[in-house]
C-alpha cells in the first residue's frame, strides 16, 4: 500500500501553488508572487484587500494553459482570473496571520484560567515553557 504524504492542513495552499499556476517559471517576475482568484466581484475584492493586483495581459507572464485576454486587459482562464501580490508582502501577511494566531491561543488559554477561578475551579495551562521533569 502507497504511503500518504502527510498534508500541513494550517498551510493556505491557493497562497503558495507556484507549481500549479499553469504558468511558464521562466516569464514570472522575481519578487513577485501569483495566484488564481475565482472572478466573483467578492472574491476579487477580497484578494485585493490583500494586497493583489490584476495581472494584465501585455505584463509579459505566458500562462501554460488556455486563457482568455479579457477588454479591460486580465488574464482568464474559465472562471479564474490571475493576481500578482510582491513576495516579501505575502510573506509579511503570512507571518502577521501566524502572530496573532499565537495571541488568540494564548488570550484562550488566559480566559479559560479566569472562567475557572470564578467558578472556584483550579486550572492551569500548560505551555511549552513547563518543564516535566519536575519530582
Amino acid at each position: 500500500m502507497a504511503k500518504v504524504p502527510e498534508v500541513d492542513v494550517r498551510s493556505r495552499e491557493y497562497d503558495n501553488m507556484q507549481s500549479a499556476l499553469g504558468l511558464d517559471p521562466d516569464s514570472l517576475e522575481s519578487g513577485k508572487s501569483y495566484r488564481w482568484v475565482n472572478r466573483s466581484a467578492v472574491k476579487v475584492a477580497r484578494a485585493k484587500i490583500k494586497g493583489y493586483r490584476l495581472c494584465e495581459a501585455g505584463s509579459g507572464i505566458t500562462p501554460l494553459i488556455e486563457v482568455e485576454n479579457m477588454a479591460n486587459g486580465t488574464i482568464v482562464a474559465g472562471d479564474l482570473v490571475l493576481m500578482e501580490t510582491d513576495t516579501a508582502a505575502l510573506k509579511g501577511r503570512k507571518a502577521r496571520e501566524v502572530d496573532l494566531a499565537i495571541q488568540r491561543t494564548k488570550r484562550a488559554g488566559e480566559d479559560v484560567v479566569k472562567k475557572g477561578k470564578s467558578l472556584g475551579i483550579k486550572t492551569r495551562v500548560i505551555t511549552d515553557d513547563d518543564d516535566d521533569d519536575e519530582d
